[in-house]
């Protein structure tokens, strides 16, 4: 969230979008994002907006007036963003009335991703659950299943350009080839894609930085 330069796979979408809907435009026209990046005399094709606690990433497209694109989605659960949403939502307020802290995390993350949850006998249940899987987490061979995701979605992310790209790659690699993804993951089937994108986050910020570079550097 406040990210400081442009998601790789908002970069992608961003391109995509120049280079159909008669625009035929290539990549070189994203050179330039943010205002203080350009020359006050030059008016950039793409302009790029990051998160902020009300918005996801976005950008606009000077050929295309009125319209707003919003590729990416929002950073669920983020606490600014949480934040936001209770400070400007009077009905999710009183959802969250008498709630522990982590239970209203729960509450506006899943009335953000417009999913219901039905009183606090489930909020406890998603609350041990949580539980489990930190403990699970800090297990030897979670973790070295971990760094292997890793390693393997960096390199798909880098060759591929976006983070979605990775991860749809690497769920795909259960059926078309087993052998590498049971190597990979340990076991038969994928992990849900939100996991992935949790092991992407988990990667050092060194790292995401350097595939980012690579990618704009194309």
């Amino acid at each position: 969230m406040y990210e400081t330069e442009p998601l790789p796979e908002l970069v992608v979408a961003a391109e995509d979008h120049l280079a159909v809907d008669d625009h035929d435009l290539t990549g070189a026209e994203l050179a330039e994002y943010f205002p203080d990046h350009r020359g006050a005399s030059e008016t950039p094709v793409i302009t790029y907006l990051p998160e902020s606690r009300a918005a996801p990433a976005h950008y606009t497209c000077s050929r295309c007036p009125g319209r707003t694109f919003y590729p990416v989605a929002p950073t669920y659960g983020h606490p600014a963003r949480n934040a936001e949403l209770l400070r400007t939502t009077p009905g999710l307020r009183e959802k969250t009335l008498g709630l522990t802290p982590k239970q209203a995390a729960i509450v506006i993350e899943n009335w953000d991703r417009r999913r219901a949850t039905q009183g606090k006998d489930e909020l406890e249940e998603v609350l041990k659950r949580q539980g489990r899987a930190t403990k699970r987490a800090g297990r030897p061979e979670v973790e070295a299943r971990i760094a292997r995701c890793q390693d393997y979605l960096l390199d798909a992310w880098e060759r591929l350009g976006s983070q979605e790209a990775a991860i749809r790659e690497l769920i795909a690699l259960a059926e078309v080839d087993r052998s590498a993804h049971d190597r990979i993951v340990g076991r038969r089937y994928p992990m849900a894609s939100h996991t992935y994108h949790q092991y992407l986050g988990k990667a050092s910020p060194e790292r995401r930085a350097e595939v980012r570079a690579r990618i704009r550097g194309r």
